[in-house]
């Protein structure tokens, strides 16, 4: 169950639901997921979970405690404490984040003030030789399994000390990020080779789209290649190796072309971040990722990107799904997509080809308006 669990999780990256109770309910469960996962030793696959309660809980800490000792533990101290000062700073009290956020940190003034402020919290973290390996056994953030050396009470010291960190260096004998820059380059290149083997499938003179034979034979195959793709987006994701406008832009095309709502919606989050990080392109998939998952669980879209047929006839006429009122032609000219009467111009074009006369309008399946909790975590 865990496994198959693990595989929807690549494939989907988040498990996204309708209301916020639901979304906290969620971050538990991957968070707990996390736990197991990191008592076994499997810190890579115990990160990812963390990162994915954090998808779906942005402002939680105790996903940025248990993901801090989890890069810690594969060597990774920059991001580690990276994690756990966003721990402390969503309003955690736990002296483990700070223990850790000493154990971790580079600069020498904020490990002695977090080791302070770890023994202010926690006495016995104070006792002469205390070892914070205990610690992280107790908790389930550490598995016997998993070889550690040198131990974490090596550093604990040299921080009680006074000192910088002890000789070889808090890192020494652990696994290294292996997303380094070189290491980034290679992955946006090969995310690059999956975005435009994403698009030449839709092309409809060279890809798969254009073969001959029967349709359903043909649009298998498309499908496989697509989930193939998303499990690959997946890893490079849990190795933290999204880093650039493009990579998330591409990583967000490829979810686009999905098959669930969890898959649209993480395509609307990356596609977000890249047109933040200044890809002008993401602003509209961001509109149009989001309408398709508001479309795929029953509500009325935004941005008015997504059209159907209105049966699985093929001769069937092409419709726009129904809009939300909230929405305005100024937010989607914001988000580089069309207005109304635009999109309305656009169902002509497609409805061309009909055998039947169309006339451009909404489709007549029921759709909900949008509430609250329609949609938890977006900022629009």
């Amino acid at each position: 169950m865990r496994r198959t669990r693990r595989v929807l999780l690549a494939a989907g990256v988040i498990c996204c639901l309708g209301s916020g109770a639901a979304w906290a309910n969620e971050a538990q469960d991957l968070l707990q997921e996390g736990r197991s996962q990191h008592a076994q030793g499997r810190l890579t696959e115990a990160a990812f979970d963390y990162r994915m309660a954090l998808h779906s809980d942005l402002f939680a800490a105790e996903p940025h405690l248990d993901l801090g000792a989890a890069l810690y533990q594969l060597g990774r101290s920059t991001e580690a404490a990276d994690e756990l000062r966003q721990c402390i700073k969503a309003g955690s009290r736990d002296p483990l984040a700070q223990m850790m956020l000493a154990l971790a940190g580079s600069d020498p003034a904020e490990s002695r003030e977090a080791y302070r402020l770890a023994v202010q919290g926690e006495p016995a973290y104070g006792a002469q030789g205390f070892d914070p390996d205990e610690v992280l056994l107790k908790r389930s953030l550490l598995s016997k399994k998993a070889p550690r050396s040198p131990k974490d009470s090596l550093r604990w010291a040299a921080v009680a000390a006074g000192e910088t960190q002890p000789a070889g260096g808090p890192g020494a004998g652990f696994v290294p990020h292996y997303c380094d820059e070189a290491m980034a380059k290679l992955r946006s290149a090969e995310l690059k080779k999956l975005f435009n083997a994403d698009q030449t499938d839709r092309n409809p003179l060279e890809g798969r789209v254009a073969m001959t034979g029967n349709p359903l034979d043909v649009m298998k195959k498309v499908d496989q290649a697509d989930f193939d793709h998303r499990i690959r987006v997946g890893e490079i994701f849990a190795e933290g190796c999204l880093k650039t406008a493009e990579d998330y832009y591409d990583a967000a095309m490829i979810f686009q072309h999905g098959n669930a709502p969890d898959h649209f919606l993480q395509a609307h989050i990356w596609a977000a971040r890249a047109a933040q990080l200044g890809k002008e392109e993401g602003k509209w998939l961001g509109a149009a990722s989001l309408d398709r998952y508001l479309m795929n669980t029953g509500y009325k879209q935004l941005f008015a990107t997504q059209a159907q047929t209105e049966t699985n006839d093929p001769s069937s006429c092409w419709c726009l799904w129904p809009v939300d009122n909230s929405a305005t032609d100024r937010m989607r000219q914001d988000r580089n997509a069309k207005t109304l009467d635009q999109q309305m111009a656009w169902l002509k074009e497609l409805n061309k080809s009909k055998s039947q006369p169309c006339t451009p309008k909404f489709c007549t399946k029921p759709a909900k308006p949008l509430d609250k909790d329609s949609l938890p975590g977006i900022n629009l």
